[in-house]
C-alpha cells in the first residue's frame, strides 16, 4: 500500500473536548501555552 503526506487538501483536524479541567492534565508544556495552542488550532 502506498503512502500519501498529509496535506490540506487530504487531512482534517478534529478537536474534541478541548476543556479547561482536561487540559489541565498536561504538563509537559505550561498550561498558558496549551490554551494559546488549542485556541489558534480551533
Amino acid at each position: 500500500m502506498a503512502y500519501e503526506r498529509f496535506t490540506g487538501d487530504n487531512a482534517a483536524l478534529l478537536l474534541i473536548d478541548h476543556q479547561v479541567g482536561t487540559m489541565g492534565w498536561v504538563h509537559s508544556i505550561p498550561f498558558e501555552e496549551m490554551k494559546r495552542n488549542a485556541l489558534m488550532l480551533a
